[in-house]
Parts: structure tokens; C-alpha cells; sequence
């Protein structure tokens, strides 16, 4: 983590790979969805791969995430380099929570980007009206199509990172604050 401080690192993910989220999100109505994102950090920034689902366990999933701790450590002891943590707001914008800063340190000495989506409520409308009025489903638009540049998951990236602020108390280093910094998303 010492590498993210002061600097922030673009993060690549492929359309197939954002695609797979938004389905996963879809299918998680009305609930949270979660999971984490794969890949490698290098100089040039971090690169997504691929997608995992982890099952929400919170006690309130239509407004709460809690990954399920068997798949979690799964995925940890699998090799694969987690560089992410994806959920979920079905019914506000992507943007962090009060609950989603609080949760930071749980996640924040082992992954690099925090990343949320939405559901693009306002395509999902016109998508149902233009399919719903034509015969001809060609003319509407499919969010299965990857050369559809309108996607219907609104996504929003960001790197987690320590608050350099001094804490009064020798307690701050043992219970470290984090922020999160909004980070440039290309989608390839």
C-alpha cells in the first residue's frame, strides 16, 4: 500500500468483466450485491481481470453488504491477486456511504480500490419503454451488447487510502482512518 500514498494509479477494467458486475447486480435486486475484483498492479496503473461474486451475508442486505466469510478467505488463499472490493447501492448513487468509510479499515491493508455501482435507473427506464413499444427488439437497447457505449450500472472507482492526519493518542497507529480518493475508470 506504501506505493498508493500521494499518488493515484488509473484502473483499467474490460467491458466483459464490468458487464459481468452489472448482470450480478441485476440479478441482487433488490438487495446489495458484492464481490471482488482480480488483477495485477504494476507502475502504469491497476488492471481488473476478473469478477468473483461473494454472497451478501448482512443481517440488512437491502441496505447493507457483509461478505460471506467462507468465500471471502476462499478467495484470498486462491492464488488470484484481489486488487478490489465491488458492491452494490440499488437505490443510490455510487458514491460511499456513511457504513461503506466506516467498514474501510476492515478491508484496507488488503486491497487497493474500492468500487460501487448503481443501478443507470434512467437507461433501465428507457430500455423498458423502447423494448416494451417495439415490436423489433433490435431497436432497443440491450445491456448485454458490448457495442452499447450506454451501460446500466453507473460505476465509480476509488483508492483507499490512510488519512495522514494525527490523531491525538498512541491509540491512531494501532486503528489507522482511511479515505477513500476517486480514481480515473477506463473501460476497454
Amino acid at each position: 500500500m506504501a506505493a498508493l500514498h500521494g499518488q493515484q494509479k488509473p484502473l483499467t477494467i474490460p467491458r466483459s468483466v464490468e458487464q459481468e458486475m452489472s448482470r450480478h447486480m441485476h440479478l441482487s435486486l433488490p438487495q446489495e450485491a458484492c464481490g471482488v475484483v482480480l488483477g495485477e498492479s504494476a507502475a502504469g496503473g491497476i488492471r481488473i481481470s476478473r469478477f468473483q461474486p461473494i454472497r451478501n451475508v448482512a443481517p440488512d442486505p437491502l441496505h447493507h453488504f457483509a461478505l460471506d466469510q467462507r468465500e471471502w478467505i476462499r478467495c484470498i488463499f486462491s492464488g488470484s491477486i484481489i486488487v478490489g472490493i465491488f458492491h452494490t447501492h440499488p437505490h443510490t448513487l455510487p458514491i460511499p456511504s456513511y457504513e461503506d468509510l466506516q467498514a474501510l479499515p476492515d478491508f484496507a491493508g488488503m486491497v487497493q480500490v474500492y468500487l460501487i455501482g448503481s443501478p443507470n435507473l434512467e437507461i433501465n427506464f428507457v430500455d423498458s419503454r423502447i423494448n416494451a413499444e417495439s415490436s423489433d427488439s433490435t431497436l432497443g437497447m440491450n445491456s448485454s451488447d458490448t457495442n452499447n457505449s450506454i451501460s446500466c450500472m453507473l460505476l465509480n472507482a476509488y483508492q483507499i487510502a490512510e488519512t495522514d492526519e494525527q490523531q491525538p493518542h498512541s491509540a491512531s497507529l494501532e486503528h489507522p482512518s482511511y479515505h477513500l480518493i476517486p480514481i480515473q475508470l477506463r473501460v476497454t
